[in-house]
């Protein structure tokens, strides 16, 4: 009986050892490889939130270096992406890529997706779902 019980008790040690996440090393790097954001004007002024992106730093971090490749998009240290410049959606979308720096100094990027709803919808086909916090 007490074999059975430890024969019992070392198979569950070994299955749970299996299924354990903690040996799994962190991964730096954006949450998504694309975020899409969807507005309800064609014109953005200077000022207006678009959303938010998720980088992931492995560090504890919770202020990243980012930098946009529109220069009339800022990304704030917290991942929210503010316009800085006033800005037309032509075509009804505006796509450019973001970039992040992890504490080893490695660049990341991702590519962010500005959507005007029915328009975007209407001409390229695209939902409105975002993949990042949507402004509200």
């Amino acid at each position: 009986m007490i074999l059975v019980q430890l024969g019992l008790v070392f198979f569950l040690i070994q299955v749970g050892d299996g299924e354990s996440n903690e040996s799994r090393p962190c991964e730096p790097g954006f949450s998504s490889d694309s975020y899409i954001f969807t507005v309800t004007r064609m014109t953005l002024e200077r000022g207006r939130f678009l959303g938010t992106v998720h980088f992931i730093d492995c560090s504890g971090r919770t202020q990243v270096p980012y930098s946009s490749g529109d220069s009339r998009v800022r990304v704030l240290p917290n991942g929210r992406l503010v316009v800085k410049r006033p800005m037309t959606l032509h075509k009804g979308l505006h796509s450019f890529p973001i970039y992040a720096w992890g504490s080893s100094g490695k660049k990341f990027s991702a590519q962010v997706t500005v959507s005007n709803g029915r328009e975007s919808q209407n001409r390229q086909g695209l939902s409105p779902v975002g993949q990042g916090e949507v402004p509200g």
